[in-house]
């Protein structure tokens, strides 16, 4: 009875490790292992709660606006590679990468804002509304 196990436990594993560069080959032809080329988002802003969070509005029809991507692949040999960050986290990534750059965009009128464009707009409305406001006060104050 033990000889029937070993020889069973050495067949299987002489048949796993001399299979398994096999089958690694045939995941990186088939493309099952790196399925297309690796993708790196780009949000532009170091806080996810304030663009997926919270609620934006578009300054022209005020409208909802909605979360959008571009896409774009760039090669880091290319003459826009430069341009890109090729790190994400701890890991750089070589060759074609796609890059998602995050945008809002209106329903309505079409309008695409970045989110940094977008961050700006709406501090500037909050510093404006807070004038405001204090004017308001000083002249209730006043009467």
């Amino acid at each position: 009875m033990r000889k029937k196990t070993a020889f069973f436990l050495l067949l299987s594993s002489a048949i796993i490790f001399c299979t398994f560069p096999l089958a690694l080959a045939a995941q990186d032809t088939v493309g099952l292992f790196y399925p297309g080329t690796p993708i790196n988002y780009v949000c532009q802003s170091k806080n996810p709660f304030y663009v997926t969070g919270k609620k934006h509005i578009c300054w022209k029809c005020r409208n909802k606006l909605k979360l959008t991507y571009k896409s774009r692949v760039v090669d880091e040999k290319d003459s826009d590679g430069w341009r890109y960050d090729f790190t994400t986290g701890s890991t750089r990534l070589f060759g074609e990468v796609e890059f998602r750059i995050f945008y809002f965009e209106c329903p309505e009128c079409a309008m695409e804002v970045s989110v940094i464009e977008l961050k700006e707009r709406e501090e500037r409305e909050r510093e404006y509304q807070s004038l405001r406001e204090r004017e308001y006060r000083s002249l209730l104050a006043e009467e």
